[in-house]
């Protein structure tokens, strides 16, 4: 995870395919949009049904909604959906399904999975406690043969 920003293109090179491109938006300053958040929800909830929004970047970074969604199902990247949607007209953009995740980046998703944990689910946050506890108890212990 401290590596990424060199792991990244490793990854991409091993992978054998080119960086996925998405389009840039400029950022419109604009004090009120015809587009409300509740609305731009509903929009991308049309657009992926299975999932369950979770992340909503509103047009001052960026210039558009961009809304994420999820569908929890999968271990790794949990099926990210992401709906990028013009805040004035409401019309969707881009849109990006789980198909459309790189290699490269499934497998930086599952290193961070793996460092908080989470890849193998409640299995996986268990053995990843019962292992920071015997870091512990071996400090510990360590300690305690050191003073003896």
């Amino acid at each position: 995870m401290a590596f990424s920003d060199a792991l990244r293109p490793l990854l991409y090179r091993i992978s054998g395919q080119p960086p996925t491109k998405y389009p840039k938006y400029t950022a419109k300053l604009s004090e009120t949009y015809q587009l409300t958040p509740d609305k731009a929800v509903d929009i991308a909830r049309a657009a992926a049904p299975q999932a369950t929004p979770y992340r909503v970047q509103f047009p001052a970074f960026g210039g558009t909604y961009v809304v994420d969604l999820v569908d929890r199902s999968d271990r790794i990247l949990g099926e990210r959906h992401s709906v990028v949607l013009d805040p004035d007209s409401g019309a969707i953009l881009l849109q990006r399904s789980p198909g459309d995740v790189h290699t490269a980046d499934r497998w930086m998703a599952a290193l961070a999975k793996i460092h908080i944990g989470s890849l193998f689910g409640t299995t996986g946050k268990a053995l990843f406690c019962l292992a920071s506890l015997l870091t512990v108890g071996s400090f510990a212990s360590g300690l305690i043969l050191t003073w003896l």
